[in-house]
């Protein structure tokens, strides 16, 4: 890019031709549309920052706080549940949730499927039942229909804390 940049100034700064006489101007005279083209390296640096703390820091606030609640879940895993990433991949979480005693469920094993989206914590998770359940807040296609999935999330909402709320 910076050997394009340089080329093409170099065209401007010697004039360009113009008119039937092949006369040149000078460069001076001439809108400079390459340098207005390319950004300043101070205008480069304030992008790259906004990049890095826009889009970067989010990620690594994404998977520290995966990797904690995986690490919480782990050392106090909630009553009848366990839920883990499948391999590397941490977007994506198998879970088990046993039936609850004392309920038409109970002695249940319900697979349950737990996906982050890319701008988790500041988005819900996306959980569906793979098992068929019948339930008022589960439709047909397995997704739960929870107001702390939807409207009523909140970063500081955990794994743990939707599970004790589903079980």
């Amino acid at each position: 890019m910076a050997s394009f940049r340089n080329a093409a100034i170099n065209i401007v700064e010697r004039g360009r031709k113009e008119g039937k006489e092949g006369e040149w101007i000078d460069s001076s005279t001439a809108p400079d549309i390459y340098k207005s083209s390319f950004p300043s390296p101070k205008s480069l640096i304030l992008f790259q920052s906004f990049f890095f703390f826009t889009f970067l820091s989010r990620s690594i606030i994404q998977n520290k706080k995966k990797k904690k609640e995986l690490k919480d879940l782990q050392k106090d895993p909630p009553t009848s549940c366990s839920a883990g990433p499948v391999a590397e991949d941490m977007f994506h979480w198998p879970t088990t949730i046993m039936g609850p005693p004392d309920s038409p469920y109970a002695r249940g094993v319900f697979l349950v499927t737990i996906h982050f989206p890319p701008d988790y914590p500041f988005k819900p998770t996306k959980v569906a039942f793979r098992t068929n359940v019948f339930h008022p807040n589960i439709n047909s296609n397995g997704s739960i229909c929870l107001d702390i999935l939807k409207e009523q999330w909140s970063p500081a909402l955990t794994i743990s804390k939707q599970q004790n709320d589903m079980g």
